[in-house]
């Protein structure tokens, strides 16, 4: 018997780490592949307007001015198409991570098709995203200029500490809405590739899967925030030591001091590629986690979600019993039914269709091997019966 990757919701902090690692060692290439796909394409994008600005910085200063805001706008445009094939890719992860929790396979190619739409369905939410930072930076802008302003008005230096004062609390209150937006709608990505629901639908119900979570969720994504911190920060170090050793300590780090440098770089790579999947996963994993919460809170599972814990029933876990709570009973992409195992696919449907007694069908005659309700079928049983009786014939003997 296998372990299961996911535990009975509740799970606690240490439960939702040793998952997220079990998920993500067991199919790391197909995670590594999924995020290198925007990633080329970003790669690309930044290739192919490096060579053509060149030839309009060339082309006088007019020209060069025009090049530049024309360049500006498509490479804003570039980055939006980027951005939406990275939430792409983020969804297929939260889709793998689903599939490899509930035990089933799934190739690149079917997570693509599952995640069809969800560039689409996020586009309108990514515009106003981007418009909302550029308002509230051009607010931000004006409030500081404001303040400025008003200082060198003074003409005695005295309002630059109250401009830096402003400046500060500015900083920090962008930071603490930041904060407190990125936990309300942190499964928002996790939603749109397993619910299929559009960007502002997406939000809406991260916002109402966090309500009353804020402060679990947030502090279990901080610990898994320092602990990716404290990793990246002792790889640094440690680099930075294997450098200094590699070409003794001078600036000529001659031809050992170069392949160990290929070799580091090699490593960073390699550990960047895995810290994005791992904290989609971890994310995913969350999301599962309160999606169990909820059920056995009595909210269940709303229309489109899948199973909350793949191959688990907390319902069951808890002595409720099977029919204890709200059933998942399969949603547009297939996923299996709530504590449900994945099941094998016949390779002959058709034979096995007209074989299958349809719905509402009694089986035919004689194919039930048991008998009657409450009649054991391994008694023996009775021989033919006659023909029934006359009632007008009286008993007794012939005369």
């Amino acid at each position: 018997m296998t372990t299961p990757l996911l535990r009975p919701s509740p799970m606690d902090m240490g439960a939702i780490f040793s998952s997220s690692f079990a998920i993500l060692k067991k199919r790391p290439l197909q995670f590594v592949t999924i995020l290198l796909l925007p990633m080329a394409l970003m790669v690309a994008i930044i290739l192919i307007f490096a060579l053509a600005m060149i030839p309009i910085a060339q082309g006088g200063r007019d020209a060069a001015v025009g090049g530049v805001v024309l360049g500006v706008l498509v490479f804003f445009v570039a980055m939006v198409v980027v951005t939406l094939f990275e939430y792409r890719a983020l969804a297929m992860m939260s889709v793998a991570t689903y599939d490899i929790a509930a035990g089933r396979e799934s190739s690149t190619g079917n997570l693509m098709a599952r995640t069809k739409g969800v560039m689409g369905r996020v586009f309108v939410l990514l515009i106003a995203v981007y418009a909302a930072a550029l308002l509230v930076g051009l607010i931000f802008a004006g409030i500081v200029g404001g303040a400025v302003g008003l200082a060198s008005g003074r003409g005695d230096g005295s309002g630059a500490g109250g401009v830096a004062g402003l400046l500060i609390l500015l900083y920090l209150a962008v930071i603490v809405v930041s904060v407190y937006l990125g936990v309300r709608w942190m499964f928002l990505l996790p939603i749109l590739g397993l619910e299929g629901r559009s960007g502002f639908a997406s939000l809406g119900r991260s916002w109402q899967m966090t309500k009353g979570n804020f402060w679990r969720l947030f502090l279990t994504s901080f610990v898994e925030s320092i602990a990716i911190g404290v990793v990246l920060v002792l790889l640094y170090l440690v680099s930075v030591a294997i450098l200094l050793g590699a070409s003794g300590g001078g600036e000529n780090m001659g031809a050992a001091g170069i392949v160990v440098g290929v070799i580091l770089a090699i490593v960073w790579l390699a550990v960047m590629l895995l810290v994005t999947p791992f904290d989609q996963v971890f994310r995913t994993v969350m999301y599962l986690d309160q999606l169990g919460r909820d059920q056995l809170a009595g909210r269940g599972p709303q229309p489109g979600a899948p199973a909350q814990m793949p191959g688990v029933d907390p319902a069951q876990q808890l002595g409720y019993g099977a029919g204890g709570a709200t059933a998942y009973q399969g949603g547009q992409y297939g996923y299996p039914q709530y504590g449900q195992q994945p099941v094998e696919q016949s390779r002959h449907p058709e034979q096995d269709a007209q074989q299958a007694p349809q719905y509402g069908q009694a089986p035919e005659y004689g194919a039930q091997p048991y008998g009657q309700y409450g009649q054991n079928p391994d008694a023996p049983q009775a021989g033919p019966a006659g023909p029934a009786p006359d009632p007008e014939k009286k008993d007794g003997p012939a005369s």
